[in-house]
């Protein structure tokens, strides 16, 4: 999957520079932010699929690896 591309065609390029960034969608990462409410209903292990508007009509499959034990509190909500 491509993710980003740096220039424009017919731009001259350098040998050591980035121009086209690709990424494995097998091997993503992603970090969320859950309220309190929401945090109780998602356990480790558990099966997702992640959608963003960046990619429309894609749905990323993944699972929960971990959930932070610690909150930390923005705007006087508590989140995880």
């Amino acid at each position: 999957m491509i993710a980003s591309v740096v220039g424009e065609v017919g731009d001259s390029v350098g040998g050591s520079a980035v121009h086209i960034v690709m990424v494995n969608p097998n091997k993503l990462r992603m970090e969320a932010i859950l309220d309190e409410t929401s945090v109780i209903q998602v356990k480790v292990g558990q099966d997702v699929q992640i959608s963003m508007d960046a990619l429309p009509n894609t749905s990323i499959q993944g699972k929960v690896t971990s959930i932070s034990p610690v909150s930390t509190v923005q705007s006087g909500v508590v989140n995880y």
